[in-house]
């Protein structure tokens, strides 16, 4: 038995799997030696980091996109990403310790809107979108009662960095496609108009995302939170 199809039979058990790392792929986040948790795994999301096997090699690298039931991954010491995998090649994800952000955005049934701005989405995103008691908003004024996120591609900071910031006591609402600027001018808000201003991963820019492939990000990550 090689030494993938044996991880695979431990997680295949439910069983934990503790492994041993080689090389220089995942630095700075882990070093040559680190021992780390792998559990078996029915939901992959993005920043997670999986275990993945590919001719019957195993390789230990993070998430950064998923399209269906294909993951794109890339080593946080490389500057491109790996071949796409399919999740039938996913053997188990890293064992986290807990978020400081666990249940901050499902806490006490929060409200949590998105607002399209001057973009049409499909018939089958607004269904999405729907069957996950999310409300799309027919208004793009910000609402000043509410947490207002604007997804934007210059972001300097990732949604998961500003999630243990969130009141408790506000319902959020997250802006795609706004237009903004430094300064006032016409059909643009400035950043201070937010509460905060994202981008939605630290690997993949959102200018090369579609609005609904970034409203189906944001809404996975929300929908994991609290799992």
């Amino acid at each position: 038995m090689n030494y993938s199809a044996l991880i695979k039979n431990v997680l295949l058990q439910k069983k934990k799997f503790t492994l041993l790392l080689k090389g220089k792929s995942m630095e700075p986040t882990f070093f040559e030696g680190d021992s780390v948790v792998v559990v078996p795994t029915d939901q992959i999301n993005i920043d997670d980091i999986i275990l993945f096997e590919v001719n019957d090699t195993v390789v230990f690298h993070r998430v950064v996109e998923i399209f269906g039931e294909w993951i794109v991954t890339k080593g946080d010491n490389h500057i491109c990403c790996d071949d796409l995998i399919h999740q039938s090649q996913v053997l188990g994800k890293y064992l986290k310790e807990s978020n400081t952000y666990t249940s901050l955005l499902k806490a006490d049934n929060k409200k949590i809107d998105f607002c399209m701005h001057d973009c049409s989405i499909s018939r089958t995103l607004q269904d999405i979108i729907g069957s996950s008691s999310i409300n799309l908003l027919s208004s793009t004024e910000l609402k000043r009662s509410c947490v207002n996120i604007g997804v934007l591609a210059m972001a300097n900071t990732t949604i998961n960095e500003v999630l243990p910031n969130i009141q408790k006591d506000k319902n959020v609402v997250f802006h795609f496609n706004v237009k903004v600027s430094n300064k006032k001018r016409d059909g643009f808000y400035v950043f201070e108009d937010f509460d905060y201003v994202v981008r939605l991963c630290g690997r993949i820019p959102n200018s090369l995302l579609t609005i609904e492939q970034q409203a189906i990000m944001t809404l996975g990550m929300i929908n994991c939170i609290g799992d």
